[in-house]
């Protein structure tokens, strides 16, 4: 490359780079991003405005010097996705190499600002009320969100990939936690009012049919009519057959809404001779949200061209063993759920408490309505460049952290990979649902939303391998929480003595090594030995 070939290049990149500052002076790492993307691009065709609209470079590789051009203008090595120089690397630059170092933690809750400031503010009133955190009842939000979009709306990530917002979510807290009230306040009961109103439409209708039905009966000539069908968004308790006959009646899809999803789980495989592996099959065909097929002895062939099954439902911990489990790891089924676990919060006094009592905002009966509304109507959302360049750096992140995972997650980060998409569907629906495609701040909002359930996930698998003492301290330590941040010896030793065969003693004992081990703090309050938390 001749000398005045090489100063224009510099000169090129100098003024991209500047033009760059000016216009996105924003984070290090989207500066980054856009100068890798604008000089690359616009060295090969010559759009740049600082050189002559004559003037073509040659490929990036053709230029010996193009890494020194960079280092010159501080530009450092690109992302792994793609290079400035690809002969430059040791290894392609389509393939993602795997960190030398740990990657950080995923955010462990969900941040505010992606709902107007008045829904937010209502759902930290409820988590309140309920003593729990703030993430826990936006989980439930989304959930109850994932139900009212419907399976019509859809998001395009590539020319071959197009997914719905189908979201299965559950709600992890001890017995008496509130979790059917969040779930409820959380938009279940707007599902309710809007699935009452379809009741009495159903009604209506059924009394005409009959009314006309007579009718006809007079008139020999007169063929009958097909009886009206109940529309609905979501039950409760179902077979897997029932399901898919009420799903065949609402072509926009059937969410299952329960306050205990360990009734769905025990229920998989009732009243049939191969007991659960057969439905478990078709649940995991339903997570995908496309065609499925149920044929049965008595209705035929029946058929789905698109399903649409979105779950929502609250599980103890002692119960996690009942999704989360040998079976499940290696078939995938517990990989499919976003786990979002209740964090107990210090109670609030009953006179503040109630103060915290508040009804569902009109702004958020209007989004939910104003979605609703647009449910039986086709859409495809379009993902921006922007967002693009976001939602492409996550799922590589994802799928470094799916190369290091150990066997029993590697199915969770395939799954999460699925979920980041569908996430920020959802997210753009609530947000901006009138608009065409997606913006780079939903995409930002999806990740951090992503990396919540992310963690979750890493929390739940963990609390299925540890150790039955392991369990019983983290019980111990959630109790004394629950009491206020602390207890006496003797209610904890008589609350837990179940647990050692009813002996109060051993119950005390092992209290007494949590003391030891720093677990537990003894302390003086108003004259009474009480534990407390470190």
């Amino acid at each position: 490359m001749s000398m005045d070939r090489f100063e224009r290049a510099e000169s090129f990149i100098k003024g991209t780079l500047i033009q760059t500052q000016q216009d996105f002076d924003r984070e290090c790492l989207r500066l980054r991003k856009l100068e890798k993307d604008r000089i690359d691009s616009e060295l090969r065709n010559g759009t740049s405005i600082f050189i002559d609209d004559f003037t073509t470079f040659d490929p990036p590789t053709e230029f010996p010097q193009y890494k020194e051009i960079l280092k010159r203008y501080g530009v450092t090595e690109p992302t792994p996705t793609i290079s400035f120089y690809p002969t430059s690397l040791d290894q392609s630059p389509d393939v993602i190499p795997m960190s030398e170092t740990p990657e950080s933690k995923p955010n462990s809750v969900i941040p505010k600002g992606i709902l107007p400031s008045v829904i937010e503010d209502y759902l930290a009133s409820v988590a309140r009320f309920f003593a729990t955190d703030y993430s826990a009842v936006f989980s439930a939000f989304l959930g109850c969100a994932s139900f009212t979009i419907g399976g019509n709306q859809k998001i395009r990530i590539n020319k071959d990939w197009i997914d719905k917002g189908l979201l299965w979510i559950v709600l992890i807290g001890p017995s008496g936690s509130g979790k059917t009230h969040i779930m409820k306040r959380a938009g279940g009961q707007l599902l309710d009012k809007h699935q009452a109103g379809l009741a009495d439409i159903y009604k209506l209708a059924l009394n005409q049919y009959r009314q006309e039905q007579d009718d006809r009966s007079r008139d020999r000539n007169n063929q009958s009519e097909s009886p009206p069908v109940r529309k609905r968004i979501y039950e409760q308790h179902l077979t897997l057959e029932k399901l898919f006959s009420l799903h065949c009646q609402n072509d926009e899809g059937l969410g299952v809404l329960t306050d205990e999803l360990s009734s769905v789980l025990d229920g998989l495989g009732q009243y049939k001779n191969k007991g659960s592996s057969a439905d478990k099959s078709k649940w995991l065909e339903l997570f995908n949200g496309s065609s499925f097929s149920n044929p049965t002895f008595q209705d035929g062939d029946r058929y789905l061209a698109s399903s649409f099954v979105p779950i929502l439902g609250g599980l103890q911990p002692g119960l996690l063993s009942k999704l989360i489990n040998d079976t499940s790891e290696i078939d995938g089924y517990a990989a499919r759920f976003l786990y979002s676990h209740m964090e107990l919060k210090d109670p609030l006094k009953a006179n503040v408490r109630h103060l915290e009592a508040t009804r569902i905002p009109v702004e958020m009966e209007k989004l939910f309505e104003s979605i609703l509304s647009q449910r039986e109507t086709h859409k495809v959302y379009e993902i921006s460049m922007w967002a693009a360049e976001y939602l492409h750096q996550e799922e590589d992140r994802l799928t470094r952290q799916q190369q290091a995972a150990p066997n029993e997650l590697y199915a969770v980060y395939a799954k999460l990979i699925t979920y980041l998409y569908r996430l920020t569907l959802v997210l753009h629906v609530l947000r901006d649902g009138t608009e065409d495609e997606i913006s780079q701040e939903t995409a930002e909002y999806a990740i951090k939303v992503l990396q919540y359930f992310e963690n979750g996930s890493l929390q739940a698998f963990q609390h299925v391998v540890i150790s039955k003492e392991d369990k019983l301290r983290k019980e111990i330590l959630d109790k004394v929480k629950r009491l206020g941040g602390h207890a006496t010896r003797e209610k904890l030793s008589n609350n837990f003595r179940r647990r050692f065969k009813s002996s109060v003693r051993q119950a005390g004992l092992f209290i007494d090594e949590m003391v030891e081990e720093g677990m537990l703090i003894m302390t003086k309050l108003n004259g009474v030995s009480v534990l407390c938390l470190p």
